[in-house]
């Protein structure tokens, strides 16, 4: 993804985060700020009348009706429901304005509620009828007894939400700038960092990627006096590779063990490794063992580790005779099959220190003899349409060119570059 993008997809998230924060909380403290003032509205109002209202509520009938006259008060003070409880819970006293009929309906369709069994003030806020509504039950105490309960329903005069909301809005806003300011400061430098650790990471690909080619260099400069090998078959397998439509990350494994594929060989003694004729059964048990051995170097590298299906496979036979495992059909790795095709097609088309290059039909002619044995009949087809074009192209070209055709490859496999 764009850095561009990503920073603003980032920095977009986080003013969101913030301002949902923050506004919501400021919405929240706003409502809890009036919730506070209408406890307090409550306990005053309670607390003017409370001899009589600890007299009258568990009184006789003849006090409850002068209860409903002081409730008469409490509305005049802004709560449109007031209730009246004795110390066994029964309501003994309920008045309600017009106002309160669909917010008591409300009310209702949400089920009883319970008092509160101790002595603390409780409150409750709620959207009831596109009105904020708060419920506050305060507790009757005579002396450190709760003889009763006082419950009102306060409207959130209109006024005051539109209010709260304008100051909310007006924060979000100031969020919006500060954050945008914020923004306009970081994003320099946030690009800053992000091009020196792009440039890091590019540096340690490099790396990797010049001991990978050291490494297998070395190995094939020793073994076949050149390290062109190297090039031509990991180029050859790349080719096949994008023919068929191998992943990107199974590419990057491709290349990397196309050019380690033969790195065990270090371990093999010059006598085994570079004689001329045919080794005896016994020097080739021994050359066999260069298979294990790569795999025994690479594993001390992460990265050098993903050339494993590579290095542990290609002598692998697609009907199960090869070595070091045995391994039959779509059991040997696709990777390692691909790169199967093209190691032998260079060895049958470059010169050796003991063999000079076959001819072009030669080649082909032999990769088909094993056809369904030593490769992948499926692989095999598709190489064969490329193989000629491969061949012209290796024949005509110098070495750096091939070189340079490489790096473009590992350029564009790793960092998404080139082409």
């Amino acid at each position: 993804m764009n850095i561009h993008i990503a920073a603003i997809k980032r920095l977009f998230l986080g003013w969101l985060t913030v301002s949902v924060l923050v506004g919501g909380g400021a919405y929240w403290f706003g409502l809890w700020q009036m919730s506070q003032q209408v406890v307090e509205l409550a306990k005053t109002e309670v607390s003017r009348g409370a001899s009589e209202i600890l007299r009258r509520v568990n009184g006789n009938p003849a006090d409850i009706l002068a209860l409903q006259a002081k409730a008469q008060d409490y509305q005049t003070q802004g709560f449109v429901v007031v209730e009246m409880y004795n110390r066994t819970g029964q309501m003994v006293v309920q008045r309600s304005s017009p106002q309160a009929t669909p917010i008591e309906r409300a009310l209702d369709a949400l089920g009883p509620h319970h008092l509160p069994r101790g002595r603390g003030i409780q409150t409750e806020r709620m959207t009831l009828d596109n009105n904020e509504v708060i419920r506050v039950l305060v507790p009757l105490l005579n002396d450190r007894t709760v003889e009763g309960h006082f419950e009102g329903i306060y409207i959130v005069p209109e006024d005051k939400v539109q209010a709260l909301r304008a100051e909310t809005r007006r924060l979000l806003v100031a969020v919006f700038v500060v954050v945008l300011f914020t923004t306009l400061l970081l994003y320099p430098f946030i690009l800053s960092l992000n091009r020196k650790v792009h440039a890091e990471a590019h540096a340690i690909l490099h790396s990797n990627i010049e001991l990978m080619e050291v490494l297998g260099s070395a190995i094939a400069k020793r073994d076949s006096d050149t390290n062109w090998h190297n090039y031509r078959v990991t180029i050859s397998a790349v080719r096949l590779a994008q023919a068929i439509g191998l992943h990107k990350n199974q590419m990057k494994e491709l290349i990397s063990g196309a050019f380690l594929h033969d790195v065990g060989k270090i371990g093999i003694h010059d006598a085994i490794l570079l004689k001329p004729g045919k080794l005896d059964e016994a020097e080739f048990s021994v050359m066999k063992q260069h298979v294990t051995l790569g795999l025994e170097i690479i594993s001390h590298s992460a990265w050098l580790h993903h050339a494993r299906d590579v290095v542990g496979c290609h002598h692998e036979w697609f009907d199960g005779t090869g070595y070091p495992k045995g391994l039959a059909g779509s059991r040997i790795p696709l990777t390692a099959r691909i790169f199967a095709i093209v190691d032998v097609f260079d060895a049958l088309t470059s010169r050796r220190p003991y063999k000079e290059p076959l001819p072009l039909q030669t080649s082909l002619d032999m990769l088909r003899q094993g056809e369904g044995t030593h490769f992948d009949p499926a692989l095999l087809d598709v190489f064969m349409q490329i193989a000629p074009a491969l061949h012209s192209r290796f024949k005509q070209g110098n070495d750096h060119e091939l070189m340079h055709e490489m790096h473009e490859l590992v350029e564009f496999y790793w960092n998404g570059q080139s082409a």
